[in-house]
Order: C-alpha cells, then sequence, then structure tokens
C-alpha cells in the first residue's frame, strides 16, 4: 500500500486507531507527509513512524509521534503503543517535545 491509499483508509474505516509507517513509501507522499496529513484529520489515531536510513528530528514529526529505527524489536513497538496509549488515554495535549521517545533496545 502506498501514502495515497494509506490515507483513504480511515475516511471508509471507523476503527483505525493506530497507523505505524515507514518514512519511505511510494505514492505521491511518504511516511512524515502522511502521518501529517493523518494528524490534522484524525487526531486521536496513534503515530508510529520507523525508518532505517532517516532520522526526523522531533519538529518534522507531528504533535505526538513515536519514532522507531529499525531494526526494532516487537518490544520496542509494544513500548511506542503502550506511551502514546497512555498519553492519549490522560487526554494530554502532546507538544512536538512531548512526543514518546522510544529508544531501540537492539542498538541504534
Amino acid at each position: 500500500m502506498d501514502a495515497d491509499q494509506a490515507v483513504k483508509v480511515p475516511e471508509t474505516r471507523s476503527d483505525i486507531g493506530i497507523v505505524m509507517t515507514d518514512i519511505q513509501m511510494g505514492g505521491s507522499m511518504d511516511g512524515l507527509k502522511l502521518t501529517h496529513a493523518i494528524r490534522k484529520r484524525w487526531p486521536s489515531v496513534i503515530l508510529i513512524v520507523i525508518s532505517a536510513r532517516a532520522r526526523p528530528s522531533q519538529d518534522e514529526l507531528p504533535a505526538g509521534t513515536s519514532f522507531l529505527s529499525k531494526p526494532g524489536s516487537a518490544a520496542d513497538i509494544e513500548e511506542a503503543l503502550r506511551q502514546s496509549s497512555q498519553q492519549a488515554r490522560q487526554g494530554r495535549t502532546m507538544d512536538r517535545r512531548a512526543a514518546p521517545a522510544v529508544q531501540n533496545r537492539e542498538g541504534p
């Protein structure tokens, strides 16, 4: 699925609560643009961006978005989901500096 297709999924499904995307995607936008589009239209969706090459700054990510370097472990993903879910349940508005930062356990 490319980014253009992915951004349309929440339009037809109300059960999308989490989007995990690589930065490098096909289509007219990359994963970063995809997450900005989703955050703008569906602010409650938990967003996790992954990449083996790029390391975006917190300013490049939408507010409250987690970033994981590849290769990541299941535990890294679980921690990003836990942190993001906890902040969403608490109803806090997360600014860019407060976005969950998850350190990969298997290396950078």
